[in-house]
């Protein structure tokens, strides 16, 4: 035993000292991959920023172009804006809205309508905008897949300003949206960022929300640029807000054109806008990949038209596989070899001992088998010679062992003991008329209806000779003779035929019954033979009954059932 827990720590100490090691270059090369993976994801996303620095940059200098050239006019706008939108393929749309102030809205209208006939100015209809508790993405994608963009919007109501769209491009995606007053859209309603805009003439961006330009409703982010003229207020020069030049950007188009999608395989990204007010979370991401929050690369994108913009990046399980090298498998293997010829080579050592062990405890397994086998062959044997073969109770012989316990227990611990004896009625005529199988199966049957009737653990049931049953009730007392009108019930109610039978037409039986508590002058002998003289009357009185017979020294009387 000492040699084998000898073995078995070697074998521990082998084992995890070559998983420890191998361990230590796996983490280091893991190091080294995870360095890699970020220098990846790093530099595509640079790639990102920069074609959004690229897009603010081309709305800037058009901002500059419009408030030097005053006037804008419709037709130059919209083909400016078609040469921008083939330029740049990641915006969407691009619309030019001018500021209408109450007192022109008539105006305005009469003028556009010149070109496009019964034009008013529109705005949302209030059933379709969104209490901000209730926004979620699932939400807004929701929504734009059940309603018509095209009959969304009503004729406006009277207002102090008005932001109508006046040109929009592409016309045949979104001319829709002609006439619509941005201000009261409730993905813009004109928010403080928007209102600042206006006097600071900064470029504002919302939340994205899905487009509904596109059958899909991609993620746009929509951007405001605000287009000021200058006034003169009290004798100093003041900016005012002459209209906005809005258009979409698509958010997966943007990624696309900036190749983020194209990095080394085996990376998933999500790009994630976290500036905490309404919109879609989730702007963009590859297919679905379930990795834990703590596993996610973060890098938080510098210039996103003053959103919060995250990709969230990390590598997939076939991305480190690929990259990983086989030394701390192969040390993982050459330690388990090394510790197997060890353990083979101890093993030869003690396998001479194993052998004689082996024959020792053979030859001991051999001897305890024989003697299990020998100690049930005595319990069978012990079994049968208790067991009537065929009625499957107690002997006579086990019946005289098991009386002679039960009256000493009872004499010692002063408790009555009571024995029936059971005669099967007329039973020579039963085997004279049906023959003797049909007579052994009547008395299977009664002895089994019997072992049925007294189930007590110390009451036994035995075959007292031919067909003669005894009973031996431990403890019974005025219980005894209940029981015993029982078992007669129990056997009539068998309905065995029997036409010979002078009692009844069917198999009964007599029952002789006693009971008492031993004293020094009784013996188990005087209980039998009451019992007997009970049988005896039973049978004079017609059978088919119980007589009980009271034991008491040499005196007895009888009481009949």
């Amino acid at each position: 035993m000492q040699k084998i827990i000898s073995q078995i720590i070697i074998a521990i100490f082998a084992i995890v000292g070559t998983f420890m090691i191998a361990w230590v270059l796996y983490q280091s090369e893991l190091d080294q991959i995870t360095s890699e993976f970020e220098q990846d994801v790093d530099q595509q996303v640079n790639t990102l920023e920069d074609e959004l620095v690229k897009t603010r940059a081309t709305l800037r200098h058009w901002k500059s172009f419009y408030e030097a050239a005053g006037d804008i006019e419709p037709q130059q706008f919209s083909r400016i804006a078609l040469d921008v939108l083939e330029s740049y393929p990641a915006l969407d749309m691009i619309s030019w809205t001018p500021f209408v102030h109450r007192a022109q809205r008539p105006l305005f209208e009469k003028q556009f309508q010149a070109q496009v006939p019964n034009f008013s100015i529109l705005e949302l209809n209030k059933k379709f905008i969104l209490p901000k508790s209730t926004v979620s993405d699932q939400l807004l994608r929701s929504q734009m897949e059940r309603f018509d963009p095209r009959k969304m919007f009503i004729a406006s109501s009277e207002k102090d300003f008005y932001f109508p769209v006046m040109v929009i491009e592409p016309m045949q995606t979104a001319g829709f949206m002609v006439g619509v007053d941005l201000a009261t859209i409730n993905r813009i309603n004109f928010t403080d960022s928007v209102s600042a805009a206006m006097l600071t003439g900064d470029i504002v961006a919302l939340p994205a929300t899905p487009s509904p330009f596109s059958p899909t409703h991609e993620p746009v982010l929509i951007t405001f640029v605000p287009i000021q003229q200058s006034s003169t207020v009290g004798g100093q020069q003041q900016p005012q807000v002459k209209g906005f030049i809005a258009s979409t950007l698509g958010v997966g188009k943007l990624v696309k054109q900036s190749m983020l999608v194209d990095l080394p395989e085996g990376i998933h990204f999500k790009l994630m806008d976290e500036t905490g007010d309404d919109g879609l979370r989730l702007l963009f991401q590859t297919e679905e990949f379930a990795t834990g929050l703590g596993d996610w690369y973060r890098r938080p994108l510098l210039d996103a038209f003053d959103r919060k913009w995250v990709v969230m990046a990390a590598p997939k399980p076939s991305y480190i596989a690929s990259r990983i090298s086989l030394l701390p498998y192969g040390v993982v293997v050459g330690g388990l070899v090394f510790t197997i010829l060890l353990l083979l080579y101890l093993n030869l050592l003690r396998r001479q001992a194993a052998v004689i062990q082996r024959q020792v405890d053979e030859r001991t397994v051999q001897l305890r088998d024989a003697n299990e086998n020998l100690n049930l062959a005595n319990e069978r044997l012990e079994t049968l010679s208790r067991i009537d073969s065929l009625t499957d109770v107690a002997n006579r012989r086990f019946f005289n062992e098991t009386i002679d316990k039960e009256w000493s227990r009872a004499q010692r611990e002063g408790l009555p003991v009571a024995l029936m004896i059971i005669d099967v009625d007329n039973f020579k005529g039963y085997n004279d008329l049906y023959g003797h199988l049909k007579g052994d199966e009547c008395l299977q049957a009664v002895a089994a209806t019997l072992k049925k009737v007294f189930s007590r653990s110390g009451d036994l049931v035995a075959r007292y000779g031919g067909e003669e049953f005894a009973i031996i009730l431990p403890n019974a007392g005025g219980e005894a003779m209940r029981m015993a009108e029982k078992c007669r019930a129990a056997i009539e109610a068998l309905k065995v035929s029997h036409e010979d039978s002078s009692t009844a037409a069917c198999v009964t039986i007599s029952i002789g019954l006693s009971s008492v508590i031993p004293t020094a002058g009784l013996k188990s002998d005087d209980l039998l033979d009451c019992a007997d003289k009970g049988l005896y009357i039973a049978k004079e009185h017609g059978r088919n009954r119980v007589i009980y017979h009271t034991c008491h020294t040499r005196l007895s009387k009888v009481k009949q059932a």
